[in-house]
């Protein structure tokens, strides 16, 4: 696959959490999804950025892709506090691979591809970015 090397300004992702590992991801992932939906969760959540569109973080890493890690639904807000009922973390600043999926159903295919490139990953953050205006999702894979 091809990506795009991108230097990351810190921001704040607000949203719904879960723990999974990635042989557990593939049925607790899209539960997150549908409970994000089905609560109205982007109505919910005070201060966004508009238009910013959905994130879908990958944080918490026990290890690297074998080990557990906290994924998180949600958008960017201007500042990780004040969301009292949500989980808000704060993106790290840093170098990311970044990845182009043309929809929202090519993402999961992606994955084990990415993991088969010599990336030297970071594991601290990674992220989707579910373009509005395009469809298209930007998987964003830290690396050192």
């Amino acid at each position: 696959m091809d990506y795009t090397v991108e230097q990351i300004q810190g921001f704040c992702i607000t949203g719904i959490k879960t723990r999974t590992d990635n042989t557990k991801a593939m049925q607790v992932i899209p539960k997150i999804w549908e409970q994000f939906f089905k609560e109205n969760t982007m109505d919910k959540i005070k201060d966004l950025v508009p238009g910013s569109g959905l994130y879908a973080v990958y944080t918490g890493y026990e290890s690297d892709e074998h080990g557990e890690y906290d994924f998180i639904i949600g958008t960017r807000t201007y500042a990780c506090d004040g969301n009292n009922d949500f989980m808000s973390l704060e993106i790290s600043n840093g170098s990311y691979a970044v990845f182009t999926a043309k929809n929202n159903e090519q993402v999961a295919p992606a994955w084990p591809k990415i993991w088969q490139i010599d990336l030297k990953r970071a594991y601290i953050s990674d992220f989707e970015w579910y373009d509005p205006k395009t469809g298209e999702v930007k998987i964003f894979v830290g690396i050192k």
